[in-house]
């Protein structure tokens, strides 16, 4: 076996600067992040809300189409209103 780097070889100190705006990156980013998820919690209210009024607005038609369809019957000729 081949020892690349050898043993008494020591690694070299690096010295690492403190970055003082990484907390402010970090908010920018969570900040951001929020502001994308309420968004889509907002287009997910809205999505089922118009799905909720299609729904609401076809059962409307289907009952006036039946009611417009069924025939009249006496009884209820003789309490509708005349203008």
């Amino acid at each position: 076996m081949v020892r690349r780097v050898p043993s008494k070889q020591r690694n070299a100190i690096v010295r690492h600067e403190d970055d003082h705006n990484a907390l402010k990156r970090l908010g920018l980013l969570l900040a951001g992040g929020f502001v994308l998820a309420c968004g889509f919690v907002y287009a997910g209210g809205q999505h089922f809300a118009a799905l909720r009024l299609g729904y609401q607005t076809e059962k409307r038609a289907r009952g006036t189409k039946a009611w417009a369809a069924a025939p009249a019957s006496s009884a209820d000729r003789s309490t509708e209103r005349t203008h």
